[in-house]
């Protein structure tokens, strides 16, 4: 499995595991800055945490013996016919993200260059040290991190509670939140369970800014019913915090429900940790050896069905000289390294090293004289043409089925083999 789709599992699960733990235990107290803390640190968990390799998290130190093979040589002869392999699956998850990530991208630029739009579009006035954007028409009133923008006829109306809501998330900072959100949303959006925070911190956050309004002495009564006449319509800015229909009842409720005790409190803080432990124990499988022992000696080769000269002849069949290399006129020596674990699957794999092989005329022959290369170097004329090389010794690698696992000392070990695959063009 590739790190990146370890990556992708374990992101999803950490997110998922605390979005469970809000829902049965958090989403009805009324502890809206511990919630929106606590919404807040499980994202951020979620997507830094995978990255961590840290002793805590790593399984037992296994045994691993390393093995080398004699090189497999892939020959291109010119002129003749070339049959390009298709993407593989990485190659066509990564596309899909970029994609995703793009349009997203595209959408809160978007938003953003709205929010600027009725910012140079309409009068500015200042109140008491506030700044205010003064809407006009129907559009909905919001907040964006300290500027209020306000329609024309909630300055003017008797009544402010809508004001005095805008100013809570102003107070609160409310819109750091929201623009983390979809800073997360676009690289992560692939989670599902990120899309479910950002609408739970939004209404945590609308929860926050009601209770705000009742604390100034507003009439409860009165308020429900200007959320009420205020829950039609929704606002075209994704970032923005608004009165709509989709959180009325759940706001309603809120209003209404008893305040949650200062036990609960010292539940939260108690509670949290306890999670945060549990998850790391819950975690561990997911996570491979961070140092792997390497031995020098087995009692039991790992074996697969037909032994090496099988392992030989399906790279043999089933990879494919990359046309970026064919065009480039690259040959190289690609030496790729996987484990065959307890289990006797292929794991680990990766481009070890890479020698470019630089056939060089000289009268009427050639000498092939092999090149160090290094991934970060400028050495390489055709950087694209060496990664196609690597990419397609690993692909074939991931081809190969089971293997019978090897042991030593009556256990099961982890073994490491390293293939050469010289790709030559003649």
């Amino acid at each position: 499995m590739h790190q990146i789709e370890i990556y992708m599992i374990k992101s999803i699960f950490i997110a998922g595991v605390y979005y469970l733990f809000y829902l049965l235990f958090l989403r009805r107290m009324t502890l809206y800055s511990w919630n929106r803390i606590y919404l807040i640190l499980a994202v951020m968990q979620s997507v830094l945490f995978p990255l961590l390799k840290t002793s805590y998290f790593v399984t037992p130190i296994q045994e691993v013996v390393s093995v080398s093979i004699s090189p497999i040589l892939v020959k291109f002869e010119s002129g003749s016919k070339f049959i390009d392999p298709s993407p593989n699956l990485i190659q066509i998850l990564v596309l899909i993200y970029i994609g995703g990530a793009t349009f997203l991208t595209f959408r809160f630029l978007s938003s953003l260059s709205r929010i600027l739009y009725l910012y140079l579009r309409f009068p500015r006035v200042n109140y008491e040290g506030i700044k205010i954007v003064v809407l006009k028409g129907d559009q909905p009133s919001f907040t964006f991190f300290n500027i209020l923008f306000v329609s024309e006829h909630e300055l003017k109306g008797e009544r402010n509670e809508v004001f005095c809501h805008e100013l809570a998330h102003r107070a609160q900072w409310h819109s750091v939140d929201l623009f983390f959100m979809e800073i997360v949303i676009i690289l992560q959006w692939f989670n599902p369970f990120v899309w479910l925070y950002r609408s739970s911190l939004r209404s945590q956050h609308e929860y926050a800014a009601d209770f705000f309004v009742l604390k100034k002495g507003f009439d409860p009564g009165g308020y429900q019913q200007l959320l009420f006449e205020r829950a039609v319509g929704v606002s075209p800015l994704g970032l923005i915090n608004y009165f709509n229909h989709s959180l009325l009842k759940k706001r309603l409720a809120m209003i209404n429900k008893t305040q949650s005790k200062s036990r609960y409190r010292i539940r939260f803080m108690l509670s949290v940790p306890v999670l945060f432990a549990v998850m790391a124990f819950i975690m561990q499988p997911f996570v491979g050896a961070q140092d792997d022992k390497v031995f020098l000696e087995v009692d039991k080769m790992p074996e697969y069905p037909g032994g090496i000269p099988a392992v030989r002849k399906h790279i043999a069949e089933n990879i494919q000289y990359p046309e970026s290399a064919k065009a480039s006129k690259t040959s190289a020596k690609i030496y790729v390294s996987f484990v065959v674990d307890e289990q006797g699957k292929v794991t680990q794999i990766k481009a070890a090293r890479t020698d470019i092989l630089e056939p060089v005329k000289d009268g009427e022959g050639e000498e092939i004289v092999v090149v160090g290369y290094e991934k970060d170097g400028d050495a390489v004329k055709d950087p694209q043409a060496i990664t196609d090389l690597e990419n397609e010794a690993i692909r074939v690698i991931q081809t190969l089925g089971d293997w019978e696992p090897g042991m030593s000392n009556g256990k099961y070990v982890k073994v490491q083999y390293t293939f050469p695959i010289q790709f030559l063009l003649e």
